[in-house]
């Protein structure tokens, strides 16, 4: 299972996806790999990144704040299909006060486990000392070479942590599908 920061490494500033990134998620979420996305963003930014995609899986926002869970998680099986009136799943939204990018972590890490992912391996994607708390509870944290004046900080902090070779998207997919750019 893979988390991953959206902010810098999978869309760009224009909030598009970026190039380097658009075939490696398309990619995974073919093969059905589950993607946590992890954001600074508010929960609607999310959704549409996901409906581009085609994908419902739990993610993160609002700087761990919330954690949205499509309710088709919650329910049995035969319940999977309930959907609101304009066609989009339902969202659980589960709140953190104060965030808690951890602690969301480690609710939806047992909710996988619920459903049947284990063992799971869990992969972290990040690239600033704001990603530190979520590359800290993954078991292979992966870190995108990044200009940041404060990555140094990240990567003493996380002293067995791959650091890409590439940077940004480019980075991002390098970390994912193991291919330098």
């Amino acid at each position: 299972m893979i988390f991953s920061r959206v902010e810098g490494l999978l869309r760009d500033r224009t909030h598009a996806v970026s190039a380097e990134a658009h075939d490696p998620l398309r990619f995974l979420v073919d093969w059905g790999v589950p993607i946590v996305l992890v954001s600074a963003w508010d929960a609607a930014e999310i959704r549409r990144l996901q409906h581009e995609f085609a994908f419902n899986q739990p993610f993160i926002c609002d700087e761990g704040a919330a954690l949205h869970v499509p309710r088709s998680w919650l329910n049995q099986p035969d319940e999977a299909g309930t959907c609101d009136n304009d066609g989009t799943a339902e969202w659980e939204v589960f709140r953190f006060g104060p965030p808690s990018v951890s602690a969301a972590f480690e609710l939806v890490n047992a909710m996988f486990r619920a459903r049947g992912y284990d063992p799971l391996l869990t992969v972290g994607v990040g690239c600033d000392v704001a990603d530190y708390n979520l590359l800290t509870v993954v078991d292979v944290p992966i870190v995108v070479r990044d200009g940041s004046s404060r990555q140094p900080e990240l990567l003493r902090q996380l002293p067995g942590a791959y650091v890409t070779a590439s940077t940004g998207p480019a980075g991002w997919s390098e970390a994912v599908m193991g291919v330098r750019h």
